[in-house]
């Protein structure tokens, strides 16, 4: 849809970032020309000019951020007033109900659900899964930390199914890992797919135990020591015939040193890995108390496969660290200071993410978010903290919009 472009908006000499159409939609400007006096601007205004509503309200966030930013930054009112639209931009934000992190992470997660318990055969499978996947990588690549917060936030909600949350997470750090390691599309493929199926045998039985440790019974214990290969004859039933995929689903929860099940295998390939330690970060990071009792960033598998004998990361443990950091968008961590912080962007360094503080040293809540960097001293993270402890209301949409 095409909205009126206001006559102050189009600076000489600066590129700009939007293509410019009259209200018939012909072209008028494409984006990254210049308006080079003031005569060709008045001549591009007698066409009265209009753009493309979603590009023209994501230059306007980009402005909006700017402006934020510059304010939380102390800067002096002369620079704010400076401040004029960019002439580039990211096309982030809320452009839309299908792009805007908020509300698409939360949509996945309702067609993931679906998705495990309501399949009908190989072609509905196969659509179904299409589209999770088509949706998921465009929301990484145009959106890796606000997407990551999502994923993490709906992870650790207990009003959320477990099951599908813990699928779409795992496939999102796979999908980034497997672009990491430059592994071949055909491999990326069959781990996402090997990620959002893995537990399709044994998704009720999960969803039921997450939030509650409760005894496990003789049937149910055969169940959770079986569902590996449950879902692999699951998917083989539905008609699925790719090796890979099927292989990875059979093999997800065992180790290079044989400590894994159900089959105690040694010498697994690197996709198997991958996905494993994807598994493994986000059960751990769950929070769930039926599902993981662990405390600190690393639960025992991820360690032995991100570590060497002496401690020091390996080429998956690398990957890792520089793709998603040790503190994951989403989480909330104590900090050197005394603050509890959300963590809303990767940094610079595994260790150091960009933090907006929500409790006061005191343990008050703090009436707006502080930003913090974790590279400096005093809001160096000291550890995570459970979601369950932080007592402030936490909306996702005012948090992420201030970064």
């Amino acid at each position: 849809m095409l909205v009126p472009l206001p006559h102050d908006q189009i600076e000489i000499d600066t590129p700009v970032p939007v293509t410019i159409r009259d209200g018939r939609g012909q072209l008028l400007l494409r984006s990254g020309e210049v308006v080079r006096n003031e005569r060709e601007r008045e001549l591009l205004y007698l066409h009265g000019p209009h753009v493309e509503a979603s590009e023209y309200k994501a230059w306007l966030y980009g402005y909006t951020t700017k402006l934020d930013r510059l304010l939380r930054s102390d800067s002096n009112l002369s620079d704010i007033a400076k401040a004029r639209l960019p002439s580039d931009f990211r096309r982030h934000g809320p452009v839309s109900e299908a792009d805007d992190p908020v509300t698409a992470w939360p949509d996945l997660h309702h067609a993931v659900t679906l998705l495990q318990r309501q399949v009908s055969g190989t072609q509905d499978l196969i659509q179904r899964l299409d589209q999770v996947e088509q949706r998921m990588q465009a929301l990484l690549e145009a959106e890796p930390d606000r997407s990551l917060f999502m994923i993490v936030q709906l992870l650790q909600d207990p009003q959320v199914g477990y099951c599908a949350a813990h699928a779409l997470a795992t496939a999102a750090a796979v999908t980034m890992l497997a672009q990491a390691l430059v592994l071949p599309q055909p491999e990326q493929q069959a781990m996402r797919r090997a990620a959002l199926t893995m537990n399709i045998g044994i998704s009720r039985l999960l969803d039921e135990r997450a939030n509650r440790p409760l005894p496990v019974s003789a049937a149910q214990q055969q169940a959770l020591d079986e569902h590996p290969l449950r879902s692999m004859v699951l998917l083989h039933r539905l008609g699925i015939t790719d090796n890979t995929w099927l292989d990875l689903v059979r093999d997800h929860h065992e180790m290079p040193d044989g400590s894994g099940y159900p089959a105690r295998k040694r010498g697994l390939p690197l996709t198997q890995q991958v996905l494993r330690l994807c598994d493994a970060m986000f059960e751990h990071h769950s929070q769930r108390p039926g599902i993981t009792a662990g405390t600190g960033n690393l639960p025992p598998a991820a360690r032995t496969l991100m570590l060497d004998d002496a401690g020091k990361p390996h080429a998956l443990g690398a990957a890792w660290l520089r793709r998603l950091g040790l503190y994951l968008p989403g989480s909330f961590v104590q900090l050197a200071n005394g603050e509890i912080a959300a963590v809303v962007r990767r940094g610079a360094k595994a260790t150091a993410p960009r933090l907006l503080s929500l409790v006061s040293r005191q343990g008050s809540p703090l009436g707006e978010p502080m930003s913090r960097d974790g590279a400096d001293p005093d809001h160096e993270v000291r550890s995570v903290v459970p979601r369950a402890s932080v007592k402030v209301n936490i909306d996702p949409r005012k948090l992420l919009a201030r970064i």
